[in-house]
């Protein structure tokens, strides 16, 4: 009997959650021993080649997506020479993105001397770059083929192999940095252990879907309608990510050219921490995805819709908590963590949390948008949101500095992606778009209600390590309760409540009982 999609959810984010606990452990003693042993103009660097890597990979052109979108009807369907086919088909797409990343990546070697505003010499500086460009393009020999387990609901399988082969590198990083304080064999460390990985998920992969062991000898090829809808899908999705990773990757390049390349690596501190908060919303992201696909594929909107709202009130408890926490222990915290000289001014705070805050409410309309393939409707907007982003960040980073770079994202995003996405959703819905609006407003006067609130009581809590703890308790606590008050007779969380978490308490509750 086939598994339903919300015990393949829940086993999937579980499992995310577990093992990103203990990557996030490793990941963060690493980073403090990486800033420890080599510095901040290090971390700079490592976090500008990481954002540079991050704009060359557009020319992935949202094939991910699409492959995802493509496969969840013939898994669904259990049509195995379908899902042969596009695996196939993707292949070559996918190691022609390999070649394309490596031709533009080397091409950019002369122009590292004008985006690296650092004193560290110049020939160590590219190649460094070089083993990150390397990095970044084995990642792509086995991912045409390792997608068909996330879009079969089955991510769980990636999360174990993931912890396996990061607890595996992580360790072997802390290891050398504290032996041989050397950036470059940091570097070369995980070149190699993300070829392990790519053997790794191949082999997982090739035994759990056998019929993807030889597909050359015995695979049809795709139809021709298939492949136009699938390279649509791609022109329209090429658009939009270009736009996606400008907004979104560029701002470490903007301060490193407008403020200098150190700043990067102030900025990379707090970054991470938010990184590692939103690596928790990306594993039930990750994990409800291929549900949601699965869902929207039997075209019913109105079940479609429910859940959208569902999502909308769920993402809102975590943009809330998140703030709260944030506004309230950023400062403290990394002072304890690397040293008062490393905290930056309190606006750096304000601008970061809001910018997390809209990324984090709005992902229930990304997830709709995508797991109901409206790639076409967007691929425009999104440009505007990046170009605006650009010139504001400019205009800003000159007057205020990082504070100014880090706004103009937020501000770009507000004025054009913001409102117009969710217009497209809604008419998929055939609801009116004001009742989105309406209610995002609410949710955010609820979280300045909660934010100010809790900074108000955070006031009496000093700073010392057990006080940061207790800041982060009371802090979600408020951003939890606020939105449970501001919510609780909502349509949502009677559905949230009777559809989900009731049922799954009679579960724990019943399991506990059997084990007494």
């Amino acid at each position: 009997m086939a598994e339903s999609r919300t015990k393949k959810a829940s086993r999937n984010v579980l499992v995310g959650v577990l093992s990103k606990l203990i990557v996030m452990l490793l990941a963060f003693i690493t980073k403090t021993i990486f800033i420890r042993q080599l510095g901040v103009e290090y971390n700079g660097v490592n976090g500008l080649y990481s954002n540079i890597l991050a704009v060359l990979a557009l020319s992935e052109l949202g094939v991910g997506n699409v492959l995802n979108y493509s496969l969840y009807s013939a898994l669904r369907n259990n049509n195995t020479e379908k899902v042969k086919s596009l695996v196939v088909y993707f292949k070559k797409i996918y190691y022609g993105i390999a070649f394309a990343i490596s031709v533009i990546g080397l091409a950019l070697v002369p122009f590292l001397k004008y985006i690296i505003n650092s004193e560290l010499p110049l020939d160590k500086l590219i190649l460094y770059y070089l083993l990150f460009l390397t990095n970044s393009v084995v990642s792509y020999f086995v991912i045409y083929k390792t997608t068909v387990i996330n879009a079969d609901q089955n991510n769980y399988i990636s999360s174990i192999c993931d912890i396996v082969t990061t607890i595996c590198v992580y360790s072997t990083e802390i290891i050398y940095l504290l032996v041989c304080k050397e950036f470059i064999g940091y570097l070369i460390i995980q070149v190699v252990f993300t070829i392990l990985r790519n053997i790794m998920m191949n082999c997982i992969t090739n035994r759990k879907y056998p019929y993807l062991k030889h597909l050359k000898s015995n695979t049809v090829s795709l139809e021709s309608d298939d492949k136009r809808k699938i390279v649509d899908n791609i022109k329209s999705t090429f658009l939009y990510k270009i736009a996606a990773v400008i907004l979104n990757n560029t701002d470490n390049i903007l301060i490193s050219i407008l403020v200098g390349t150190v700043f990067v690596g102030y900025y990379s501190n707090y970054y991470l921490i938010v990184t590692y908060i939103m690596n928790f919303v990306n594993i039930f992201i990750i994990g409800i995805t291929a549900s949601l696909g699965s869902l929207n594929s039997e075209k019913d909107m109105e079940a479609s819709y429910k859940m959208f709202n569902i999502l909308c009130l769920i993402f809102t408890f975590f943009g809330t908590v998140f703030v709260c926490c944030l506004i309230n222990c950023f400062q403290p915290f990394i002072t304890i963590w690397i040293g008062q000289e490393h905290v930056m001014n309190y606006s750096w705070v304000i601008v970061i949390t809001l910018n997390m805050f809209l990324a984090t409410i709005m992902n229930p309309v990304w997830l709709f948008r995508e797991t109901m393939g409206l790639f076409k409707q967007v691929r425009f907007i999104l440009l505007i949101t990046a170009g605006l982003n650009i010139v504001f960040s400019i205009i800003l980073g000159k007057l205020f500095g990082v504070p100014g770079i880090l706004a103009a994202t937020f501000i770009a995003k507000l004025v054009s992606q913001y409102w117009y996405e969710p217009k497209i959703l809604f008419s998929k819905f055939q609801k009116p778009v004001y009742l989105f609006y309406t209610n995002q407003i609410k949710q955010v006067v609820v979280m300045i209600v909660a934010a100010g609130v809790s900074m108000f009581i955070c006031k009496f809590i000093g700073d010392s390590l057990i006080c940061v703890i207790l800041r982060a308790i009371v802090s979600a606590f408020i951003g939890f309760l606020f939105v449970l008050l501001f919510n609780y007779k909502s349509d949502s969380m009677n559905q949230l409540t009777n559809k989900y978490f009731r049922p799954m308490t009679r579960k724990i509750t019943s399991k506990l009982k059997g084990v007494r």
